[in-house]
């Protein structure tokens, strides 16, 4: 199988980073790279791809040959795609339903008739099928790998064209005017208007001085009413109730509006779901049946148009008539006339009677007239009015009985045909996704990506597996990477880096990721294991760690870990307290002594002194206190200044441990990026318009306005 990327025609494709991200791509349709190109149909058949100058070929771009594409990958996680009838910025620039326009683009599927192998088909049953499409356009967005997409189709309309269905006109002309000949009978002998003429002639000749020399009843006219039935019957097109489909009975064409067909089956062409076929077995049936309905019209509209013309076809009574007594006489006529709604007595007023006879005041007119039109009349109230209503009436009424034989036999040929030509000769697919049911394959970029196409066409999908070719109009498509969710890594708060700690039980708490399991571990001891609670903390207790040096690993289910070193060392304060008490008791010794010493000796010689001494020993004592209190300070302030030295460098050795875990997550994250995790190229935004259609032999893909069109081609087996 062989490709063929037709860049140049309106495809465009961007990735992040893109020398910078300059902005988004934007391309528009070429229509000349397109016009060379040709699709085999076996046999050494090639079809044009597009129309040429002798109109051979299969596709016609109408205005479609404006399209353009749109693609932007801003950041890794953001790409949008855009291609068909769109804004320079990307939007889509299409209105839903609008209809298919003054010059739609279409598929010419009669080029496929001879490789379609319908039974039945022939020129005269079907002689020219394309499917119209109005503008379309379709777009796709990836944020964080999670995808959006819109497509919007103008209109779409099956135009067809049927000899059989146009001469039936011609068949129908024959049958209505058999369908009239009971109207000829009126004025055959014995017939309602003959009579109400032997009526008048007695009428006339009844009046003194009157002689009927020859009368004659004519209805004008109705030896053309098929034809003139024909004329008006095909002069507007006849429809199905919804008119959703419409058959013109003059040239053969049938028009079928299939956005309208589908709305009234409850769906919107403009909301399917992915890979939904523009014509499927409901809308195809639909079709058949609304040609079918429409044909059957004509039954009830030929009724109405030959009633019509029947009662206004115009009826005359001739008299020729001699008045007067030889030689004053005069020779002329009496003309009674008017329609055959008039003789019928449905339509006012009744019939005139006139005559250009100059009767040289012989004979007044009024004498002449009145008896005659009073006769008129009378048989028009009493027999004639009922007997030509009644032809009427059985004309149309049993005009059905030989219209629907003729409309059926139509019908019958070409409806199996018709949905032959649906089935065999194209299969169009709205809103098509690859990635979803039933295709279930990659978008057009790869793995991860997501595709939307407006509309795509498979050529003859019987020929070959997938379709002799697939033609995609409006594609696009998108490929973003999903933003990685942050995840809190383990941290050890304390003991801070170097703290000294009293012998006995040691807290080791710290922060994580809410919900994960943290072990933590100090050589020699039992691990303790715990979960980071909502808050985000930790908390274990080691019982009994002894004095030393110590190192604490916290290490969580995500492999994150911490580390921290302290020291646990004997309580110096309590030492230093009891040497001072120890100081205060020799104290008190030596005074107790000087006391005793004081008492034994002269009391008034000797109190002096013995104060003296007693203050002297005091002094000693007191100094000594003085001493052995300041000694203990001595060692209080080294065990505090040593416990705000190892917090300053704890609190420095935690702000570098912070910086070089978030330097080892960067290039975690760098690594991850290049080859840590083997990601994708194409995990990075991607965005772009194209398409792959595949089918037997060889596969074109053909960008069309951001994969406006895309053409994969096979050859038959």
């Amino acid at each position: 199988m062989s490709t063929l990327d037709l860049v140049g025609s309106g495809f465009t494709q961007q990735s992040f980073p893109d020398d910078g991200n300059p902005g988004a791509d934007q391309g528009q349709l070429d229509i000349g790279l397109l016009s060379d190109e040709t699709i085999d149909l076996g046999s050494g058949v090639q079809l044009p791809l597009l129309k040429n100058a002798e109109g051979v070929g299969l596709i016609d771009l109408g205005e479609l040959g404006g399209l353009s594409s749109y693609s932007l990958a801003d950041t890794e996680v953001h790409a949008r795609a855009s291609s068909g009838a769109i804004t320079d910025g990307g939007a889509i620039a299409v209105s839903p339903n609008a209809g298919v326009g003054n010059d739609p683009a279409y598929i010419d599927l009669a080029a496929l008739f001879d490789q379609a192998g319908v039974d039945g088909l022939t020129d005269q049953i079907l002689d020219a099928a394309r499917i119209e499409l109005g503008a379309l356009a379709s777009e796709a967005e990836s944020t964080n790998d999670v995808v959006t997409s819109d497509y919007v189709i103008a209109g779409a309309e099956l135009e067809l064209s049927s000899p059989l269905v146009g001469t039936l006109g011609t068949t129908l002309g024959d049958v209505f005017q058999t369908a009239v000949d009971p109207v000829s009978g009126l004025v055959s002998t014995g017939g309602a208007l003959d009579s109400l003429l032997n009526q008048i002639e007695t009428t006339a000749n009844a009046i003194p001085l009157v002689n009927v020399n020859s009368a004659q009843v004519t209805i004008d006219g109705l030896d053309t009413v098929g034809q003139t039935v024909v004329d008006e019957l095909i002069a507007t097109p006849i429809a199905n109730d919804s008119g959703s489909i419409s058959i013109d009975l003059g040239t053969g064409d049938v028009h079928v509006d299939l956005a309208k067909l589908i709305e009234e089956s409850g769906q919107d062409l403009n909301n399917f779901d992915p890979n939904t076929p523009l014509i499927g077995e409901d809308v195809a049936n639909a079709i058949a049946n609304g040609i079918t309905e429409s044909l059957s019209g004509i039954t009830t509209k030929a009724t109405s148009i030959i009633e019509s013309v029947l009662n206004d076809l115009n009826v005359k009574v001739e008299l020729n008539i001699t008045a007067g007594v030889f030689p004053l006489t005069a020779t002329g006529g009496v003309l009674i006339e008017g329609t055959l709604a008039q003789f019928a007595g449905t339509e006012a007023p009744a019939p005139t009677a006139e005559t250009e006879l100059d009767l040289l005041g012989i004979i007044d007119i009024g004498d002449l007239l009145n008896p005659i039109t009073a006769a008129v009349a009378d048989g028009i109230t009493t027999t004639t009015g009922p007997l030509v209503q009644g032809v009427l009436d059985n004309v149309g009424n049993g005009l059905g009985e030989v219209v629907d034989p003729a409309v059926g036999l139509i019908a019958g040929q070409l409806e199996p045909v018709l949905r032959g030509v649906l089935d065999r000769v194209v299969t169009i697919t709205i809103n098509e996704q690859p990635t979803e049911d039933p295709l279930l394959t990659d978008g057009d970029l790869g793995a991860d990506s997501f595709t939307v196409r407006a509309l795509s066409v498979t050529v003859l999908p019987d020929v070959a597996a997938g379709g002799l070719a697939n033609l995609s109009l409006a594609s696009s498509t998108v490929q973003s990477a999903a933003e990685e969710a942050v995840v809190a890594p383990v941290d050890i708060l304390t003991p801070t880096e170097g703290e000294e700690i009293p012998v006995g039980p040691v807290d080791v708490t710290g922060t994580g990721e809410p919900g994960t399991e943290v072990t933590v571990s100090i050589p020699g001891q039992d691990d303790q294991v715990t979960t980071v609670g909502e808050d985000g903390t930790w908390t274990v207790t080691f019982p009994d760690v002894p004095a030393g040096n110590h190192t604490a690993t916290a290490t969580d289910e995500n492999e994150s870990t911490d580390e921290v070193n302290f020291v646990v060392v004997e309580d110096v304060d309590a030492d230093a307290a009891a040497d001072a008490v120890d100081a205060d008791a020799a104290a008190d010794a030596v005074d107790a002594d000087a006391a005793a010493d004081a008492v034994d000796a002269d009391a008034a010689a000797d109190a002096v002194d013995a104060d003296a001494a007693a203050d002297a020993v005091d002094a000693d004592a007191a100094a000594d206190a003085v001493d052995a209190d300041a000694a203990a300070d001595a060692v209080d302030a080294d065990a505090a200044a040593d416990a705000e030295g190892s917090e300053s460098e704890a609190t420095a050795d935690a702000t570098a441990d912070a910086d070089a875990k978030d330097d080892s997550n960067g290039s975690s994250n760098s690594d991850s990026d290049s080859d840590g995790k083997e990601k994708p190229k194409d995990n990075l935004a991607d965005t772009g318009a194209n398409g792959v259609l595949i089918a037997g032999g060889i596969a074109v893909l053909l960008a069309l306005a951001g994969a406006g069109i895309m053409i994969a081609r096979r050859k038959n087996a």
